[in-house]
């Protein structure tokens, strides 16, 4: 992930998963949550003072690598700086929450593999059983 945000999230998986988080985050992370790790990128960027023109781009560039619309990710930018004085510091996830969340979505991986599977041994068999028929 571009941020140290997401470094520190990922600290604890290993080498090979950051690298498959890091590089496929859409993967593993419902789109409602991809908006809520790039609010979490921008909140740390903002506590660490004036968010500059070029880490904005850049901001902007990973939110657009997560899935998310340049539109969606101004407005996602504009409401937490307007939302600076507020802001509570950033909640990072820990280590056994992040790779908690890997292992359920490898799991719901498998499973709609096998379903996948099943499906089409399914549908062979029926075109099978259709031709000896007619």
């Amino acid at each position: 992930m571009a941020s140290g945000e997401g470094r520190e999230r990922l600290a604890g998986a290993t080498p090979t998963a950051q690298q498959e988080i890091a590089h496929h985050p859409t993967r593993y992370f419902t789109a409602a949550e991809l908006r809520t790790i790039f609010q979490e990128m921008v909140r740390v960027e903002l506590a660490n003072g004036v968010l500059r023109h070029s880490k904005r781009r850049e901001l902007l560039r990973f939110a657009e690598q997560l899935g998310i619309g340049q539109f969606e990710a101004c407005v996602i930018v504009a409401q937490m700086q307007y939302r600076a004085d507020q802001l509570e510091p950033p909640q990072l996830l820990s280590d056994e929450e992040v790779y908690e969340h890997l292992v359920k979505a490898q799991e719901h991986n498998a499973t709609m593999r096998r379903l996948v599977l099943a499906c089409g041994m399914v549908l062979v068999m029926d075109l099978w059983i259709w031709q000896l028929v007619f």
